[in-house]
Parts: C-alpha cells; structure tokens; sequence
C-alpha cells in the first residue's frame, strides 16, 4: 500500500504523505459537537478516543523540497504511545514520514525547508528523532539536517513557555534541538 498520493497545483508537485495514525480524545476533538453527532462520523473506543491520521504535505519546489509539518516522530515511550495509539513506525526509517519520503526516492537530508504550522507533537514531533526514547536516555537530533524551519515567531515563544494546558502538547526533544542548531527562521 502507497504512503503517498500525488497531485498537481499548478506547476508545483505535491505529495500527500501518510505519516502514521494516532487517537486523540473525541470531545476535546469536537468542542461544543454533541457525542450522538460526531460519534456517528468518528466512533470512539472505550477511552473515548477518536482515530486520527496523520499527514505531511511535500512539495516539490524550484528550489528544493519544502516539508509541511513532521508527525509525531519517534522520540517518545510505549507510555506515550499507548495513551496516544501511536501507530508509526516505520520499516525503512524511524517513523513512516521518512518511509513515505523514501518511497518518492528523496532522502530527509534533501529537504530544504520544513513549515511548522504550529508544535503541538503530533505537528512537529518528527522535526528530530532519536535511536531510542528521550526518557529512556535517547538523544534528540534534527531529523532534516539540511533545512531552514520556518514558524510564526509567537508560536515558538508560546511552545517554549507552555502552561498547565499546554505542556502535554509542546515537548521539549521536538523544539531544543532545532533551536540550538540555530535552524528557525521566524
């Protein structure tokens, strides 16, 4: 089975990336959105969690490859995955993006730009990744060594700085090492 569709947008080639699943709690999910209503649509499990995909856009520019958000990544325990259903891994690289990558024949190191609409883990937990979990003594390092990362300047003091409700979603491993390598342009 592909982990990429393809399209055109004018002259750009773009590449949905498949990027792995994970679920997340359904009514934090739909807000205001009644149960009967969006269980219809998204049935929950017994933990009241929803399945959610995860996907990058890749696209093909003059003047190289711009990735649009990272995945989860691989950095976190079987903690982490099982509260989140983590599911993706990947058999050629640590996680399926860089699966899903290789399978339109480019290598991480040819990305040239990463755009993080914002870091919550399951947008910019795949900007690094590690041999095994941070908490298990895993080191973090830039999963696109070669790429400028671009993020609103707010969203990187915000993820930096996160509160009692924002913490779960800002993790340290997935920010820290981008910022040491000095590789956001804001």
């Amino acid at each position: 089975m592909s982990l990429v569709q393809t399209f055109k947008v004018g002259s750009l080639v773009c590449h949905a990336l498949d990027a792995g699943r994970q679920r997340l709690d359904g009514g934090a999910m739909f807000g205001v959105v009644p149960k009967p209503l969006w269980a219809k649509r998204a049935p929950p499990d017994e933990r009241n969690r929803i399945p959610l995909a995860l996907r990058c856009l890749l696209v093909e520019h003059d003047d190289g490859l711009v990735l649009v958000d990272t995945g989860v990544g691989n950095k976190e325990n079987d903690k982490f995955k099982g509260i989140y259903a983590v599911e993706n891994s990947g058999s050629i690289g640590p996680t399926l993006l860089e699966d899903a990558i290789a399978e339109k024949g480019f290598k991480t190191s040819d990305i040239k730009l990463v755009v993080n609409t914002h870091l919550h883990f399951d947008h910019g937990g795949g900007n690094t990744f590690a041999d095994r979990p941070v908490s298990e003594g895993g080191t973090a390092r830039v999963a696109f060594p070669h790429a400028m990362f671009v993020l609103q300047k707010g969203e990187l003091a915000f993820a930096e700085r996160p509160n009692e409700r924002t913490k779960a979603s800002y993790l340290p491993p997935n920010i820290e090492p981008v910022s040491r390598g000095d590789q956001w342009r804001l």
